[in-house]
Order: C-alpha cells, then structure tokens, then sequence
C-alpha cells in the first residue's frame, strides 16, 4: 500500500481554507451584531430625548392650567417620564427621562428648562 502524499496536502489545503472562511464569516457576524446593538441604541436616545421635549411641553401646559402645579411621574411605554417643578420665579420645570425601564442598560436623559409664566 502506498499513500498519496497529494491528498494528504489537498485535505490540509482544503481544512486551512474552510477555517479561514469560517473566521472571516464569524467575525462579519460579529460586526453585524455590534452595529445592530448601536442603532438600537442610538434609536432609544433620539426617544429619550423627544420624551424629554414631551414632558416639558406637558409641564408648559399644566402649569398654564393652573400655578399650583409641581410635578409628576408616568410611564409610556417602558419608559418612566417624571416633572419637578420649583417654586421659584420665573418657574423651572426638571424633566427626567429613563428609557426603557426594562433595557439592561437603561438610557437616562434630563433637562432643565424655565416656564413661561404669561407675564
């Protein structure tokens, strides 16, 4: 019996190439996921932050209803918005945002804007 010592290179060309192949193919993978995961992400901060313009166009108009007002906290949708009003003059209103509450790295936004008293 005699061996070919070509099929013995042609199986060690063919295993190095199928293992090149498959890292390349893990590693597009693995960028593709990561790029996933930062849209995702960045798509939850752009919410963050219109759920922050919300919850002062909320205070605006709860304030205008009546000067007593100080504040309040809901969710929407996973999301928990809360409104501190100080007493000051003029009035600022502090909307916090954290969004989504159940994210395992929830997104937190914040502002501080000052209130129109119609004066």
């Amino acid at each position: 019996m005699t061996t070919n010592p070509r099929r013995g290179t042609l199986a060690l060309i063919t295993l190095v190439t199928l293992t090149v192949v498959m890292a390349l193919g893990a590693s597009l993978l693995t960028g593709t996921l990561q790029a996933h995961r930062q849209l995702r992400r960045e798509r939850d901060v752009r919410q963050a932050d219109l759920l922050v313009r919300a919850g002062f166009a909320r205070a605006e108009q709860q304030y205008e209803k009546s000067a007593e007002y100080r504040g309040e906290t809901w969710e929407f949708g996973g999301a928990e918005i809360t409104i501190k009003i100080d007493g000051d003059k003029p009035p600022r209103a502090e909307v916090s945002v954290t969004w989504p509450g159940i994210h395992p790295q929830p997104i937190r936004r914040s502002a501080e804007f000052t209130l129109s008293t119609g004066e």
